[in-house]
């Protein structure tokens, strides 16, 4: 048909005639194992993927099992139960997952500020600013940041209503900021959220990194040196940061540790001890490295936030202590809106290997001992234990004040922690206050 107009034949006729039929075959080659190799690729990534997702279900699934014949053996726990499925009108007041609106449901009573803080690494850090608009400015208007622990966010200090620790250092007058580490809100200056590079940390940087920048932003904002209260990896961070970079120490008036994992105990349920510490380096393939236990997260909007409180108390049932005969059952299901929050996986496998050494030395540059840890940190420090601990040890550590009967979690949820510890580091921070008064007022003339 070419020929009969001119001669001419079709372009692809005229290339595939001049190559030899050998030749096809053997371009074709590399493109077809390419195809094979990436389908290959992405068959072994969704049966790695499924696998994870039926390690999460299982685990969640036993948790719960283990829950149900748990609150047989008390009429507290069984309320509890009732009221993460059902909740209540004291506790249907707000059940917004977002730290604004605990805020704003008392009436514009707290002024509610958002910042954003870069690392050094690129990372951006999102902080809320909580204070009373009349304290704003006047002597005394002390800083404090309050830093959440792992698989947490800064919600945790505002789920206790008008008794959490932020209205009741607001109430006294101090200018409170509640920080939040990398992957909580993600964000960084290059790297997108899907780009394993971002998920690529653990403690050590929260140390390295977030920590120095938080203190230097708020020194910055208000040209006063706060004081830092750290919760567990909040506490963590700072040991580790004050390590690696001692002059930060005098960027901070005071530093409150409530429960540091300066030693820690083995987690002692059967599933850590007869299938996690056994197997970490399998455990650690499972996890990935990005996200901690995405599927959690994926289904986290599309579900009713009871349920989100009720699978939340369930997931972080066994990662951390509570005793919850000392909660208010009222409050039971607000306390899991902000647990667990976002955080890398390389993360939590950090944290199983310190609970396998009992130790945070491991995370810090250089192995030192605990004793060399303290002893870096040079401004005035403050250590709250709680006696019946689960997770970690800090009853020989020189200085530590005990706080009866609780346990982990206890000193930020108990129903009388405002009474029983609260009290306690306020008069900790009013003492800084007291010290440095004639520089504030120096400040503020």
């Amino acid at each position: 048909h070419g020929a009969s107009r001119g001669g001419v034949e079709p372009f692809r006729r005229t290339r595939n005639r001049n190559v030899p039929q050998r030749s096809r075959a053997s371009l074709s080659k590399p493109h077809t194992m390419r195809i094979v190799s990436s389908v290959v690729k992405g068959a072994l990534h969704a049966v790695s993927m499924c696998v994870a997702s039926c390690c999460v279900v299982l685990l969640i699934g036993l948790a719960f099992a283990s829950w149900l014949l748990s609150i047989a053996a008390s009429p507290k726990r069984l309320h509890y139960a009732v009221l993460s499925l059902l909740g209540n009108n004291k506790t249907k007041r707000c059940m917004s997952g977002h730290e604004r609106d605990h805020v704003a449901q008392f009436g514009g009573e707290y002024a509610f500020d958002e910042h954003h803080v870069e690392t050094e690494d690129g990372h951006v850090l999102t902080m809320f600013r909580v204070y009373r608009r009349e304290c704003m400015g006047k002597v005394g208007f002390l800083p404090v940041i309050l830093q959440h622990g792992l698989l947490q966010r800064s919600g945790v200090f505002l789920a206790n209503q008008r008794n959490n620790l932020t209205f009741r250092l607001a109430d006294k007058g101090f200018d409170v900021w509640l920080g939040n580490n990398r992957g909580v809100f993600p964000a960084h200056k290059t790297l997108s959220v899907n780009d394993p590079k971002y998920w690529d940390w653990t403690v050590e940087e929260l140390g390295e990194y977030d920590f120095p920048a938080t203190i230097r932003y708020v020194v910055k904002k208000t040209q006063k040196k706060p004081v830092y209260v750290g919760h567990s990896q909040g506490a963590a961070q700072a040991y580790i940061g004050f390590a690696n970079h001692p002059e930060v120490a005098d960027l901070v008036s005071k530093f409150i540790a409530l429960c540091p994992p300066l030693y820690l105990k083995r987690l002692n349920h059967w599933f850590f001890r007869w299938f996690v510490f056994p197997h970490l380096d399998a455990v650690a393939s499972v996890l990935g490295d990005m996200l901690f236990v995405p599927i959690v997260f994926a289904i986290h909007d599309y579900i009713p936030t009871l349920l989100q409180s009720f699978v939340g108390s369930i997931f972080t049932r066994y990662l951390f202590g509570w005793n919850p005969d000392l909660w208010d059952p009222n409050m039971f299901v607000t306390y899991f809106l902000f647990t667990p929050a976002m955080s890398s996986a390389k993360l939590v496998r950090s944290w199983m290997c310190m609970s396998a050494a009992g130790t945070l030395s491991i995370c810090v540059k250089g192995n030192p001992t605990v004793r060399e840890i303290l002893s870096r940190v040079r401004c005035p420090t403050k250590i709250y234990h709680a006696e019946k601990d689960s997770l970690v040890d800090c009853s020989h550590v020189p200085g530590a004040v005990t706080i009866p009967n609780y346990n982990h979690m206890d000193v930020l949820w108990a129903e009388k922690a405002h009474e029983e510890l609260y009290s306690q580091v306020e008069a900790d921070i009013s003492q800084v206050l007291r010290v440095n008064l004639p520089a504030f007022e120096g400040a503020q003339s």
